[in-house]
């Protein structure tokens, strides 16, 4: 639950501890994939590793990053770096 919410922060472990519930109480109420849960928890610890190493919360402040600098005229950011 740490690694795919975000170690290193309070609110990653949450988040992370969330989505594991909210995927097992799916997936179990589902015959058909009652029995592989693990192995989609697996898949999708796997994915986060590989991908994502700080997690839901290293994902979304990379994006929050990402979108602060689309908005920050060009101009601006020439007058910072000097």
């Amino acid at each position: 639950m740490p690694i795919v919410g975000g170690m290193g922060t309070i609110v990653g472990p949450v988040l992370g501890a969330i989505l594991f519930s909210y995927l097992q109480i799916k997936l179990l109420a589902s015959p058909t994939l009652r029995d592989s849960y693990l192995f989609i928890y697996g898949g999708l610890l796997v994915v986060v590793m590989l991908f994502e190493p700080g997690g839901i919360v290293g994902l979304w402040e990379r994006l929050k990053n990402l979108r602060l600098r689309r908005r920050t005229p060009p101009v601006a950011e020439a007058t910072r770096a000097s």
